[in-house]
């Protein structure tokens, strides 16, 4: 009702041209007219509350590149592994590789077509069913294992195609506002060839290695997002029944805010045009009108008055005369009117386009003269004199208008200028109107998740997609597996290992630099070592410092992807027989995979807790005191940080960059 009636007050005014005539007023009253609307308070924290419940939203990772507004390079991540499987893979089929190729570009395409640059409150839907059909062929052509790749491209190649496709809203619209159509059938055959790309060997020594892990890591992260948000996961309760009826309400109410504020745009703006154009005839007079007058006049001269066409050219001159005719009473006019406002660039000239429009005044003797002239000296004379006039008067009413305009933007109102005040309102309106545009996105969302949940029946004979379900879970397990086992385990090795190898060297090396360039552990002033000295500092504190760099960077690698995947490391794994704890039966002291990468996932916990000051009990110090978890990685990193900006503070003070030693 609130927004039905601040409508219809917007709508009346401007229906009754009830604006005062000063622009400036015409101004003040439009901007008064301007109410946004608001969700009341009791509907807003339900709206809160409901969101709380039944949408995943975790800060995503920062080792994970961010969801792309583009997706131009899928096609040529797409071709480049085409080229691959051509020149590695000699027995596969060429119709097979440009099927792959061509729906890829289909693919793009449809993106292009879309747009992402604006994320809409109405999620875009476009083709799932493209997608899982150029994922699978690649993992169709990859597992047949007639390839013979020399270097890591397709697995570079793959998992970037991966990251971008595991980006687009595969079960729920992604932040640019696209969704999938049969997304489950896209997130199938994306997580099937993930499951392939963790099934081959990984060397966490080679960077490219490690990056296409973090990659398809990160687009699995996206993927347990988007199933989480979709509601599949979810066992329905009746706290779901009872969202999906609060909800609807709610949302036809955000709906209507949304239209109440843009049809408020639309009128503002309606009147801020009308106000510029009461400001603008004040010293323009009806220049617009002589401006649409001029532009038809120049397109009639302009007509083609060769000698060769269709038509004689002598009865093509005829017809540009006739034209004229009509024309020339406005044009006097207007450009009369212009000259008299003091608007004319050369007077002169103005004046003498005057005397050219003179000439087709039908009632004239010059006009006479016109008609009987052979066409190639109309063509060539006359006609191309004031051809050039009105192109110049074009051109000056168009110089004219746009110094008003700038002129009518510095205007002073109410403590600002215009361009300032029309600018404060628009933004008050854009700014709403957006934040009404995410929540109807993200109702749209909950509500599809919560008619999906409530609308299932237990075992019935309708297909509900189940099986689709099945294939991408027992795919997601798979996955899992490979994550919360070896590849994790590997990987979590290698960063929490490789960081606390590069302290070592990096003390060892501090402690050479220190005793040789610190005094008692400061620094010496720059102006008391010759040049040459200077230059031996920096260059020994460079080795030192890049040891700390990377041992810092490998722990954050270890830590993003405990942070990335902490929902997977529970405490309910296998019992194998190499074990370590409890009262299990088996050889203890090993401690299995589950167990090591929980251990560094625990760590690294602990180790926040440790490095904010805050008290750890005695088993949480024993584990972090193991030289080989992740927390102990990172406790150390920070505890030699000190050093590495002393060293940092030693470059900086003695310019390093800028040193040339001289005879």
């Amino acid at each position: 009702m609130f927004v039905r009636s601040v409508l219809s007050v917007s709508v009346l005014c401007l229906s009754l041209n009830c604006f005062a005539s000063d622009p400036l007023d015409q101004l003040r009253t439009a901007r008064a007219s301007v109410a946004i609307p608001q969700l009341p308070t009791s509907d807003t924290q339900i709206l809160n509350e409901i969101f709380a419940r039944n949408l995943r939203k975790p800060a995503r990772p920062e080792s994970c590149p961010m969801i792309s507004k583009q997706y131009s390079d899928i096609v040529e991540k797409i071709a480049n592994i085409k080229a691959l499987f051509r020149d590695s893979c000699g027995e596969e089929d060429p119709t097979r590789l440009d099927e792959l190729f061509n729906g890829a570009s289909a693919i793009q395409a449809e993106l292009e077509n879309v747009g992402v640059e604006a994320p809409a409150a109405t999620p875009t839907t476009i083709n799932g069913q493209q997608i899982g059909d150029v994922v699978q062929n690649i993992n169709d052509i990859f597992l047949r294992g007639k390839c013979n790749f020399q270097d890591k491209s397709f697995l570079q190649n793959s998992a970037d195609v991966i990251l971008r496709f595991s980006q687009l809203g595969l079960l729920v619209p992604n932040s640019n506002g696209l969704v999938l159509s049969a997304g489950g059938i896209a997130m199938s055959s994306i997580l099937n060839l993930i499951h392939s790309l963790f099934d081959k060997r990984f060397n966490f020594e080679q960077a490219a290695d490690r990056q296409s892990f973090i990659k398809l890591n990160c687009a699995f992260y996206d993927i347990r997002s988007d199933i989480e948000n979709s509601g599949f996961m979810d066992v329905v309760t009746q706290t779901h029944y009872n969202d999906a009826g609060d909800l609807a309400p709610v949302k036809a109410q955000l709906d209507a805010i949304a239209k109440g504020i843009e049809q408020q745009q639309k009128n503002f703006r309606e009147a801020v045009e009308k106000a510029k154009e009461a400001f603008l005839a004040t010293t323009l007079g009806n220049t617009p009108e002589l401006k649409k007058v001029l532009t038809q006049a120049i397109a009639v001269l302009k007509a083609d008055l060769a000698d060769e066409g269709s038509t004689p050219a002598n009865t093509r001159k005829l017809q540009v005369l006739l034209e004229m005719v009509k024309l020339r009473e406005a044009l006097t006019v207007g450009l009369q009117d212009f000259i008299n406002r003091g608007l004319s660039d050369v007077a002169f000239l103005d004046n003498m386009a005057l005397a050219e429009l003179n000439k087709y005044d039908s009632t004239s003797a010059e006009f006479a003269t016109l008609y009987a002239m052979p066409v190639g000296e109309y063509r060539d004379g006359v006609r191309s004199i004031l051809l050039f006039h009105l192109e110049r008067l074009l051109a000056q009413a168009d110089k004219v208008r746009a110094a008003k305009l700038e002129a009518w933007l510095a205007l002073e109102i109410d403590g600002a200028t215009v361009k300032d005040y029309i600018a404060a309102v628009e933004k008050n309106m854009t700014t709403a109107l957006a934040a009404v545009n995410e929540n109807q996105k993200k109702s749209t969302i909950v509500a599809d998740k919560l008619k999906r949940m409530t609308s299932t029946r237990d075992f019935t004979g309708r297909d509900d997609g189940t099986e689709n379900i099945v294939s991408i879970l027992s795919d997601y397990d798979k996955i899992v597996e490979q994550i919360y086992g070896k590849w994790g385990d590997e990987f979590l090795k290698f960063t929490a290992g490789g960081s606390i190898k590069s302290l070592k060297n990096f003390r060892r090396e501090f402690d050479r630099f220190s005793d040789n360039h610190l005094v008692e552990g400061d620094i010496q002033t720059a102006s008391d070592l010759s040049e040459l000295e200077r230059l031996q500092s920096c260059q020994n504190a460079l080795p030192a410092r890049r040891d700390w760099k990377l041992a810092q960077s490998l722990a954050q690698q270890g830590h993003d992807f405990v942070v990335t995947n902490k929902e997977l490391f529970h405490t309910s794994t296998p019992r194998l027989f190499l074990s370590w704890t409890g009262d299990r039966a088996g050889i203890h002291g090993f401690r299995s995979r589950f167990e090591r990468i929980r251990e560094h996932f625990v760590s690294s916990l602990w180790a926040q807790e440790f490095l904010a000051g805050r008290p750890v009990n005695s088993d949480a110090m024993k584990l972090l005191e193991r030289g080989d978890r992740l927390g102990r990685a990172m406790v150390e990193v920070i505890e030699d940080r000190s050093k590495a900006t002393k060293i940092q503070e030693l470059l900086e003070r003695y310019k390093c960059n800028d040193i040339v030693v001289t005879d």
